[in-house]
């Protein structure tokens, strides 16, 4: 299942569910990006799951280069890699 953080880019698929046992237990998503980096995101860093999980936090995928075109819908400017339009929610791809 795909990933996507608070402004709309990809940043990885779920790989797996983990809990993580310091002090307390807490579940949490592993992530794995499009470079193999494994990535745990806890349970509240999340705001959303349908068709993907939507992230509350903005989490970038490391080695995106951040190059601007605009929502064909509203005009927000956006990151050429945005699945999403943070201001109107139209799929971007």
């Amino acid at each position: 299942m795909q990933v996507i953080n608070g402004e709309g880019y990809f940043v990885g698929r779920v790989k797996d569910i983990c809990l993580i046992v310091n002090n307390t237990c807490h579940a949490a998503l592993l992530i794995e990006n499009a470079e193999g980096q494994e990535t745990e995101i806890l349970l509240d860093e999340i705001s959303a799951i349908g068709d993907a999980i939507l992230l509350k936090q903005k989490l970038k995928q490391k080695g995106v280069k951040n190059q601007i075109s605009h929502c064909p819908s509203c005009g927000t400017e956006l990151d050429a890699d945005a699945l999403f339009c943070p201001e109107c929610g139209k799929k971007i791809r």
